[in-house]
């Protein structure tokens, strides 16, 4: 008898499950309603870059680095690239840079100054603790001033001990910050991205707070506060977003999520609400993540959104979610799925990758914002 039948099969499904495979890494758009999508460019960073496409899923710029924003009225790009905050022109050609360790977060406020997360470490009971820490440069590369949950700690755990909202910690023994930071801060044992083997409060997200409805209604919410989202690890803390007064740095309002879940990317809205990504829970294989929109004056939910895509349901890190323009939801996960939602909950546009190294957030840019970009292409 002829091999060539079995040959023949045997480089059939080779090429079919060759065609598959390929189909299943390449970026694909899988949905997309242009009479509902809101036009623009967007941005979706992971772990090790930073890519700019168009709502038709076309690449239109890879930019070097992790992190990357963009000044305002001036075409200069902020990337963190190496171990260093650095900022290019069209061409890609170094204006500055600055030596820091940046850890997610990078954005350039109105003022053309450049908010991002750093971190410190000190050595407490014995073991060494992580801390956050805000630094703040302007467009020149210059430092204006820095702000560490290190040396505000004290202020810190004596604001959270005395609500039990946040702190649900039984005390035993010592009452002092130090003694409680080293039993409350969560082992950072097998996560390699960290040096230290403890970490006090995990730090993802600042936003300058713009002009809104809420401001009208209470002072907390004025424009030029910060947005800030304290994340935690374990049962001790929960996690919660606050307003930080940008001068004293103290805590004037505070939300914890209900089972008090890890949030990303919290930003007030013009009409005054707040919106954010909240991750599921690890532990509940069930859980899934959502996107809520809340009343920060009566702290109450106003839209809610659930995940609901194949395969994504379960995400209990990463994550981002922007209000647009025309008031639909543009929504980011670790799974590396991008989508838009309409105020009905209706996907009107969902990109999809496998190739992200845990897509950490997307956001989209007005054209005219990143024309000077893409018209260099």
């Amino acid at each position: 008898m002829s091999p060539f039948p079995s040959k023949f099969l045997f480089f059939s499904f080779f090429l079919i499950f060759f065609s598959r495979s390929f189909s299943q890494t390449k970026p694909t758009l899988q949905i997309f309603d242009s009479s509902k999508v809101c036009d623009g460019y967007l941005l979706w960073q992971d772990k090790t870059k930073c890519q700019l496409m168009d709502r038709k899923g076309n690449v239109l710029y890879n930019f070097p680095g992790n992190l990357c924003s963009f000044f305002y009225n001036k075409n200069e790009i902020v990337t963190h690239v190496a171990g260093n905050l650095t900022t290019y022109n069209k061409n890609l050609d170094v204006i500055w840079k600055v030596s820091t360790y940046i850890d997610h977060e990078l954005v350039v406020t109105p003022q053309n100054n450049i908010l991002l997360y750093a971190v410190d470490y000190d050595s407490i009971n014995h073991m060494l603790v992580r801390f956050d820490k805000i630094r703040c440069f302007d467009s020149t590369g210059r430092e204006l001033y820095q702000w560490s949950t290190l040396a505000e700690h004290r202020y810190l755990l004596n604001f959270v001990m005395n609500d039990k909202n946040i702190f649900r910690y039984n005390i035993k023994g010592s009452h002092d910050p130090d003694s409680v930071l080293y039993k409350i801060a969560p082992s950072l044992t097998g996560i390699t991205r960290n040096f230290a083997d403890r970490e006090f409060f995990h730090m993802n997200s600042i936003q300058v707070i713009p002009a809104n409805e809420s401001e009208k209604k209470d002072s907390v919410f004025r424009r030029g506060n910060l947005l800030l989202s304290f994340c935690n690890y374990n049962d001790s803390l929960v996690s919660f977003i606050a307003i930080v007064d940008p001068n004293s740095y103290k805590i004037l309002w505070y939300y914890v999520q209900n089972d008090g879940k890890q949030m990303h990317t919290p930003g007030m809205l013009p009409n005054g609400n707040i919106l954010m990504y909240v991750n599921s829970d690890c532990r509940n294989a069930v859980d899934s993540s959502f996107i809520d929109e809340i009343n920060p004056v009566t702290k109450t939910v106003v839209w809610n959104y659930v995940e609901r895509l194949p395969d994504v349901a379960v995400r209990c890190s990463h994550g981002s979610c922007q209000r647009l323009p025309n008031g639909n939801t543009l929504i980011a996960n670790i799974n590396g799925y991008i989508y838009e939602v309409t105020p009905q909950k209706k996907i009107v546009w969902q990109w999809h990758t496998v190739d992200a190294k845990h897509l950490y957030r997307a956001f989209l840019y007005p054209k005219e914002k990143l024309q000077w970009i893409v018209d260099e292409q």
